[in-house]
């Protein structure tokens, strides 16, 4: 069969491909740790489900932008969390995820040929939807002695003629970083020089620590008509499996953004938004705990986690700002980052992603959650430790 040469380079997501050795291990009953846990979503967001179902409405398609009520619960969830006022029948348009979302952005925006940037290491989907879109990405250093917020002149410097948009992640994935209104000023300011877009992924807004501010960009001065925001819900709910994202920016590329999604998908499934819309309308998070002390516990259970990593000799943490994940360095150990993950999950049961799926400078890292009970934390802590004292360092 004759096969597409846009999808050649294309392979599954490491993050999910793992799942399958992590569950065939953990079936042989192998103690597994990945510092993280799986609280059901909030009751109240399956009981809309189910009243939405009993209703007759699930059967039915919606519209390619969305449930009203859907978008109307986004259009709150963003004026008062973000600072952020929207139309929510011209600037807003529901997604499958907010990796669907990043991908229709693209796709109203590239043409072959054009060139986007994205950060290295950055979330590990982007190059491959930058490539699919037909675009080509670029990656930007992103380094951890400035506590891996990107910087400014290391974007100019990869601005070319061919340059049509910027991919960011803030809160970032993987290392945790929150950029703060300045230096998103100072990117802003970049994109007006040389007339570029920048595409922002905020899955993690809610997950905020230390008194910081998440800023949404498209808030600067300026800025709003050059922004396309992507935010979800399946961070601070814990509602991955829903599959729902949403798009926001100016009202001409909504309307191509709406008329990709009616071509593509038709509408996002319509009792999962109905489900995600009570769930935005509420002030609990996953696992029933409400979102207040949700940030306080995942604070807490961070700061275990990256004080014991900075314990164990040759590794080096910085700590994370936001999300849920840190990015500790283990070059010093005489593996590369995918060697070493697979070495940790055979001999210790711990569960990580290697630095280097996020790209080339991710090489040395590791990503791991902190969403776990602490006694899993420090459980995990103990097996790493002595996993990693078998192993010879550079």
């Amino acid at each position: 069969m004759r096969l597409s040469k846009t999808t050649t380079t294309l392979t599954t997501s490491q993050s999910l491909s793992m799942l399958a050795h992590v569950e065939a291990l953990r079936s042989s009953g192998k103690e597994i740790i990945n510092f993280g846990s799986r609280p059901d979503s909030p009751t109240h967001a399956k009981n809309a489900v189910a009243e939405f179902l009993d209703s007759g409405a699930g059967p039915q398609y919606t519209p390619s932008r969305g449930l009203p009520a859907l978008r109307e619960a986004i259009a709150k969830k963003v004026r008062d969390q973000n600072a952020l006022t929207i139309d929510p029948d011209q600037e807003l348009v529901v997604a499958v995820g907010a990796k669907q979302g990043v991908y229709a952005a693209l796709l109203a925006l590239v043409d072959a040929g054009d060139e986007v940037l994205i950060e290295d290491p950055g979330w590990l989907g982007f190059a491959a939807i930058v490539k699919l879109a037909g675009a080509t990405p670029i990656p930007i250093p992103v380094y951890e002695r400035n506590e891996f917020h990107i910087n400014v002149e290391d974007i100019r410097r990869r601005v070319t003629s061919k340059t049509c948009a910027l991919l960011l992640c803030n809160p970032h994935n993987p290392t945790g970083a929150v950029l703060n209104s300045s230096e998103l000023a100072a990117i802003g300011n970049l994109a007006h020089e040389h007339d570029f877009v920048i595409v922002v992924d905020e899955a993690y807004d809610s997950l905020v620590y230390d008194n910081q501010t998440h800023v949404s960009l498209a808030t600067l001065d300026g800025m709003r008509e050059r922004t396309i925001t992507v935010q979800t819900c399946s961070k601070v709910y814990n509602m991955g499996g829903w599959r729902v994202g949403w798009i926001m920016g100016p009202a001409d590329t909504m309307n191509r953004i709406e008329a990709i999604q009616s071509t593509a998908i038709s509408c996002p499934t319509s009792f999962a938004q109905a489900g995600v819309a009570a769930a935005l309308n509420g002030s609990i998070g996953m696992g029933d705990e409400p979102i207040d002390q949700l940030l306080i516990r995942l604070a807490r259970h961070r700061d275990r986690l990256v004080g014991g990593l900075r314990q164990i000799p040759g590794i080096s943490c910085v700590q994370a700002s936001g999300g849920f994940f840190v990015f500790p360095n283990l070059s010093s150990f005489a593996m590369s980052s995918s060697d070493l993950s697979e070495h940790l999950l055979n001999d210790a049961g711990i569960v990580t992603v290697p630095g280097d799926a996020f790209g080339d400078h991710g090489q040395g890292h590791l990503r791991m959650l902190f969403t776990a009970p602490e006694k899993d934390i420090s459980r995990g802590l103990d097996l790493l430790t002595t996993s990693l004292a078998k192993l010879p360092h550079n």
